[in-house]
């Protein structure tokens, strides 16, 4: 090859001369399998590293999700996973007492003042237990009840 770049007899080579099992195809395609694997690399590596922004994945994470993909479909079937914008939250008047064990005396007391009505008539942002499960199952926000007081 090095011959054919400085030798003025030869003609020099162009696209349509190429041909599988010819060495300049070889390289070619050695080219393009070499930046698919760069760029699934720099996205695996990019998922694992810890950035300043979002969380890191663990190195195992394309093993571990793809069984998970794949127990889900056995479970499921074929049928199509819900999509972003069906996320629902849900609120409830009525919890158990289980889901407000372990609180601070703050959050108690702020919960007693909401469900008392002991916050002004002009609040901007009143919450009673709201609860925030993700489409998986995996539950977000277990109960927040709160009110915000405008005093301007």
């Amino acid at each position: 090859m090095n011959q054919a770049s400085a030798d003025v007899s030869v003609p020099s080579y162009k696209m349509s001369m190429m041909k599988p099992g010819d060495e300049v195809f070889k390289c070619v395609i050695a080219l393009i399998v070499e930046t698919i694997i760069v760029f699934i690399a720099a996205a695996y590596l990019i998922a694992v590293i810890p950035s300043e922004y979002g969380t890191h994945r663990p190195w195992h994470f394309p093993i571990t999700d793809t069984i998970k993909w794949i127990k889900r479909y056995r479970e499921k079937g074929s049928k199509e996973q819900p999509k972003e914008d069906s996320v629902k939250i849900t609120i409830d008047e009525e919890t158990d007492a289980d889901d407000h064990f372990g609180e601070d005396d703050d959050v108690q007391a702020e919960r007693q003042r909401v469900f008392n009505k002991e916050y002004p008539a002009d609040s901007s942002v009143i919450i009673k237990d709201m609860r925030k499960v993700y489409p998986n199952g995996k539950l977000a926000l277990r109960s927040a009840t709160l009110a915000i007081d405008v005093n301007l």
